[in-house]
C-alpha cells in the first residue's frame, strides 16, 4: 500500500502540473489561431494528449516506484512510508530528487504557462485597428482585462 500511495500521489501531482500547461497551450491555440485550432482541438487529439501526459508523469516518477518503501522507526513497531534511496549518497539523493521534482513538476510548467499567457496577452493587444478613439481603446482595455481575469480565475 505504501508504494501504491506514494506512486499515485506523485503521478497525480505531476499530471496536474502537466494538465495546467496543456490547458494554457489550448487557450493559446484557441485565441491566437482560431482558424486552424479546430483540427488540433478534436476529441482524438485530446485523448492522445491525455495519454501522453499520464505516461510522461509516470515515467518522471519512476524513482518513486523504485525506491518507495516502508521502514520501521526506532524499534517501537511504528512504520513510516518514505522514499528510501540507496545508501551510497542518501542526503544527496533526497536533495537531487527534490530539485528534480521542483524543476520538472513546477518550474518548467510554470514557465511554459507564463509564456503561453504572455503570447495570448500580446495577441489581444495587437487585435483591432491601429488608430482608435479613446472610447474604443477603453473598451479594448476592458475586454483584455476581462479575458485576463477569465484566464487567471479558470484553471
Amino acid at each position: 500500500m505504501c508504494k501504491a500511495y506514494m506512486i499515485s500521489t506523485s503521478i497525480t501531482q505531476f499530471t496536474s502540473s502537466i494538465f495546467l500547461f496543456i490547458m494554457s497551450a489550448d487557450r493559446y491555440i484557441a485565441v491566437c489561431h482560431p482558424i486552424s485550432s479546430p483540427k488540433y482541438r478534436s476529441p482524438f487529439v485530446s485523448r492522445c494528449v491525455t495519454c501522453i501526459a499520464w505516461t510522461a508523469s509516470a515515467l518522471m516518477m519512476l524513482p518513486v516506484l523504485l525506491y518507495a518503501n516502508t521502514i520501521e522507526k526506532d524499534g517501537n513497531n511504528k512504520t513510516s512510508c518514505i522514499i528510501e534511496w540507496p545508501q551510497e549518497n542518501y542526503a544527496g539523493s533526497t536533495t537531487t530528487f527534490t530539485l528534480y521534482s521542483l524543476i520538472l513538476g513546477f518550474a518548467i510548467p510554470l514557465s511554459l504557462i507564463s509564456c503561453f499567457y504572455y503570447l495570448v496577452i500580446r495577441k489581444l493587444q495587437t487585435v483591432g485597428p491601429k488608430t482608435k478613439s479613446k472610447e474604443k481603446k477603453r473598451s479594448h482595455r476592458k475586454v483584455t482585462k476581462l479575458v485576463l481575469t477569465v484566464i487567471t480565475v479558470l484553471p
